[in-house]
């Protein structure tokens, strides 16, 4: 099982979200910053009661 990770970043009421590149199979999708979690990977999870 692969294990991900995604962030929801909001600012003055604006969301980051990149779209994808145009060389991307996925090309004219639209994703959140994250990514794979590789073994041993270290994890730091913030909730945004600890902003």
């Amino acid at each position: 099982m692969k294990k991900v990770t995604a962030a929801l970043l909001v600012k003055d009421n604006l969301i980051l979200i990149a779209k994808k590149k145009a060389s991307d199979p996925s090309i004219n999708k639209w994703e959140f910053p994250g990514g794979k979690i590789e073994e041993g990977d270290w994890r730091n999870f913030m909730t945004s009661s600890q902003q």
